[in-house]
C-alpha cells in the first residue's frame, strides 16, 4: 500500500491512484482490479495514440457503391490506373481507384459463389467453384487456354503456310490468338510438323476453328484445337509465379507464368484420406505454402526446381486448422489466422515441441472469441494496416463480421474491438503514397482514414439538379444542409475549376466538411457555359462513431480496506467532443458521474465571425478536468468508464483520490 498523502485541511490521509499510460493494452480475461497499471478492461472504437493515449479510431470515406458484391480486389495493372474489382453472387463490377464512379460499373453477369480474388501477371483473377475468370482492367472473361495440334500434316508445302484462328459463331474474343506453323525437314519435308501457339488469345468461350492455308500443290494440313478449362475451387493463391487452386484435398498447380495452363496430373493431395477438405491457402516466405484444413495445418515446400511429386508436405499440426481462408494474414515474418481455438500464428506452431498450440495469441480477448458465431466463422477476414492487425469477426449471432478485433504491433497488445461496420471484405492496397485500407461494407466500398470522424452513410443526395447549368462565372449558394452534419462531396474530372467554400474555408478537392450554421454551402469558380454541373454529389454522414474505454479498477494499492472516493481528474489531449464519465464499485453497475461539455480546447480559426459573447483565443495544450466525487463509498475498488457518442475522444490519463474507511469486523 503506498504511503498516504496528508493535508492539514483534511481529517483523513488521502489515497491516490492513477492510469497515466495505456500501452499495456486490453485484458478482458482478468478481473479489472488485477490488471497492470497500464492496462484497461475494455474499449470500443479506440486505438493507441503516439504518446500512449487512447483515442477514437478513424472514419471511413466513400469510394463507390457495389450492389450485390461480397468480394473486393484492388488491382495494380501495368500501364493503367489502379482498378477496384468486385465480385458477388450475380456477377462482377469495377471502377478506378483514384477517380471512382458513384456506382461501380457492371462488367458481366454470372453466378459466382464464394470466390477468391487475386492478382497475377498484371491481371486480376476470380476463382470460384463455378469457373475461373481473368480481368484486364476493362474486360472480364472466362479463363481458357488454347492449344493446337497437327491432325494431318498435309504435303507439298514449300513455304510456311499462314494459320488463321476463326472464333466460333457468336464469340468475340478480347484478344485474338496467333498460331504459326513449322515445316518438317528430311523425310518430313513439305509437311506441317508443328503448330505453335504464339499468343493463346483471351476471351474465347467456345473452341475456335484453326485453318492452315493450302499449299500450291499437294494436300492441305488440318489442325485440332482445344480450349483447356482450368480447375475450379473456393481457394486459390498466386505462389512462386504459379496459380494454385484447391479442390477438396487436392492442390492443382499451373505452369510458371501461365495461370491458364494446368498440365495433366500436375496436382498433389495434401493429407489425402483424412476426410478433411482444404479450407485455405496462404503464400508464405521463400517457397513455403501454408495449406489449411479444418483441424490441421500443412506446410508445402514448393521447390521450383523439383517436380511436383518431390515437394515436401509437412504436417505442422494435427489439431489446429483454419476456419476462415481470408483470415490468414502476414504479420512481419509470421502468419496469423482464425482457428477453432482462437487466433493463432504459424511461428507459434513451429516453435511448439509437439507442433501444437498450447494457447492462442488471442487469449487477452478470449471472451470476444468465445462470442464468435462459429457457424458463420468462414466469413471472417483479416488485414494488416498501419501497424495494426485487424480481424473482422461475426459475433453475437451475426451472420457477417460485425466486430473488428485490433492488435497493435508496435505496442504488441490487443486494443479490443471496433464496431459500426458490417464487413464483407477488406484489403490493403499499395501503390499510393501510403498503403490504404479498403472495406466492402453493406454494398459500398469505403476507404479508412485515421483523420476522419464518423463512417460514411449510404444515404446520398445530389444537391445540383441534373441538367442544370450555370453561367460561365459566378458564385452560387446551395441551401438545405443540416448545420453541424458532416457531408461528402465529389466533383467530376471536367469540373477542375469547381471549389467549395464552407465557413470561409476553400475546399478544392473531394472530401468531407461540416455544414456551417447557415446550413448552406457556396460554389465558386468558372463553369462551362453549357455544361450541366451534375458531379457535386453530397452524402450525409450520419453514422457517428461512439467510443468508450473501461479503465482498470482502482484499488489505491489496497485490496482489503473499504474506501470512499474524493476527487477525479481526467486529462485529454487533442480531444474535441463532449464526454460522459461513469463509475462502478466492486464490479457493480456503471452509474453516471460527470457530463463533460468539452474535452478539448476550442481552436479559433481565421477568419472568424464576431458573436455574442465574442470568440476567445485559447492557449494550445492538453485539457485537464477535475471534479469532486460523491456517492462512491464503501468500495474495495472502483472502475471508471469514459464514453463519447461521436467526434474525437482522446484520453491521456485519469487520476483518482480517496479515503480509507473504517473496516467492519462483523456483518
Amino acid at each position: 500500500m503506498p504511503a498516504p498523502l496528508f493535508n492539514e485541511s483534511l481529517d483523513d490521509p488521502l489515497l491516490v491512484d492513477a492510469a497515466t499510460d495505456f500501452r499495456g493494452g486490453v485484458s478482458r480475461m482478468v478481473a479489472p482490479h488485477l490488471l497492470a497499471p497500464n492496462q484497461f478492461a475494455a474499449a470500443t472504437n479506440m486505438m493507441l495514440g503516439v504518446g500512449g493515449n487512447l483515442r477514437t479510431r478513424g472514419g471511413t470515406g466513400p469510394v463507390t457503391l457495389a450492389p450485390n458484391c461480397a468480394r473486393l480486389l484492388v488491382a495494380a495493372l501495368s500501364g493503367q490506373d489502379d482498378k477496384i474489382l468486385l465480385a458477388g453472387a450475380t456477377g462482377f463490377r469495377h471502377t478506378t481507384r483514384n477517380a471512382p464512379s458513384p456506382t461501380a460499373t457492371l462488367l458481366a453477369s454470372a453466378a459466382v459463389s464464394n470466390p477468391a480474388l487475386l492478382q497475377a501477371m498484371d491481371k486480376g483473377y476470380v476463382v470460384s467453384n463455378e469457373d475461373v475468370w481473368e480481368y484486364d482492367g476493362a474486360n472480364i472473361y472466362k479463363l481458357r487456354q488454347l492449344t493446337v495440334s497437327v491432325e494431318n500434316g498435309g504435303s507439298g508445302y514449300t513455304v510456311t503456310p499462314l494459320v488463321t484462328v476463326t472464333p466460333a459463331g457468336g464469340d468475340v474474343p478480347v484478344e485474338e490468338a496467333q498460331v504459326e506453323a513449322t515445316l518438317g525437314t528430311g523425310a518430313s519435308a513439305g509437311k506441317v510438323v508443328a503448330l505453335n501457339v504464339i499468343n493463346p488469345g483471351r476471351g474465347y468461350l467456345n473452341v475456335p476453328t484453326v485453318t492452315v492455308a493450302a499449299p500450291s500443290s499437294g494436300t492441305t494440313a488440318t489442325a485440332t484445337a482445344i480450349l483447356r478449362v482450368p480447375p475450379t475451387g473456393s481457394h486459390a493463391v498466386w505462389h512462386t509465379n504459379r496459380l494454385m487452386v484447391a479442390d477438396e484435398d487436392t492442390l492443382h498447380v499451373s505452369d510458371f507464368f501461365s495461370p491458364g495452363y494446368f498440365a495433366a496430373n500436375n496436382s498433389l493431395r495434401v493429407g489425402g484420406g483424412d476426410g478433411q477438405p482444404i479450407t485455405g491457402l496462404k503464400s508464405w516466405d521463400n517457397f513455403n505454402l501454408l495449406v489449411f484444413k479444418g483441424l490441421s495445418t500443412y506446410l508445402v515446400t514448393t521447390d521450383p526446381l523439383a517436380p511436383l511429386a518431390e515437394w515436401r508436405v509437412e504436417k505442422v499440426s494435427g489439431t489446429v486448422g483454419c476456419v476462415a481462408a481470408r483470415s490468414a494474414v502476414q504479420v512481419g515474418a509470421d502468419v496469423w489466422w482464425l482457428s477453432g481455438q482462437g487466433i493463432v500464428s504459424v511461428r507459434r506452431l513451429a516453435q511448439e515441441t509437439q507442433r501444437e498450440i498450447s494457447s492462442s495469441i488471442s487469449l487477452p480477448v478470449g471472451d470476444v472469441v468465445s462470442r464468435i458465431n462459429w457457424s458463420h466463422a468462414h466469413t471472417a477476414c483479416a488485414a494488416f494496416h498501419d501497424n495494426k492487425v485487424l480481424f473482422a469477426l461475426p459475433v453475437n449471432g451475426s451472420t457477417k463480421p460485425n466486430l473488428v478485433l485490433v492488435y497493435d504491433t508496435f505496442a504488441q497488445v490487443w486494443l479490443d474491438g471496433w464496431t459500426g461496420w458490417l464487413v464483407d471484405d477488406m484489403i490493403v492496397a499499395s501503390g499510393a503514397a501510403v498503403p490504404e485500407l479498403f472495406l466492402l461494407v453493406e454494398g459500398r466500398v469505403v476507404r479508412y482514414d485515421p483523420d476522419l470522424r464518423g463512417d460514411y452513410s449510404p444515404t446520398s443526395e445530389n444537391l445540383v439538379p441534373n441538367g442544370q447549368s450555370y453561367p460561365y462565372t459566378g458564385n452560387y449558394t446551395l441551401n438545405g444542409l443540416t448545420p453541424g452534419n458532416q457531408y461528402w462531396w465529389r466533383k467530376g474530372a471536367n469540373d477542375l475549376s469547381l471549389t467549395l467554400l464552407v465557413s470561409g474555408e476553400t475546399l478544392t478537392k473531394s472530401g468531407a466538411f461540416v455544414a456551417d450554421q447557415s446550413g448552406a454551402v457556396r460554389l465558386q469558380g468558372e463553369f462551362g457555359e453549357f455544361d450541366p454541373i451534375t458531379a457535386v454529389v453530397f452524402g450525409i454522414s450520419n453514422a457517428a462513431t461512439p467510443a468508450s474505454v473501461d479503465l482498470r479498477a482502482f484499488a489505491f494499492g489496497d485490496f482489503i480496506s473499504p474506501k470512499s472516493a474524493f476527487n477525479i481528474e481526467l486529462e485529454f489531449t487533442g480531444s474535441s467532443t463532449p464526454a460522459e464519465v461513469f463509475g462502478r464499485s466492486d464490479e457493480g453497475a456503471f452509474l453516471p458521474l460527470l457530463s463533460l461539455p468539452a474535452t478539448g480546447r476550442a481552436v479559433l480559426k481565421v477568419p472568424f465571425k464576431l458573436t455574442t459573447p465574442p470568440p476567445v483565443l485559447t492557449a494550445a495544450g492538453n485539457l485537464s478536468v477535475a471534479s469532486l466525487l460523491s456517492g462512491l463509498s464503501g468500495f474495495r475498488y472502483v472502475q471508471i468508464r469514459v464514453a463519447a457518442t461521436g467526434g474525437l475522444l482522446s484520453l491521456r490519463s485519469l487520476k483518482l483520490t480517496g479515503f480509507a474507511d473504517t473496516m467492519r469486523l462483523t456483518g
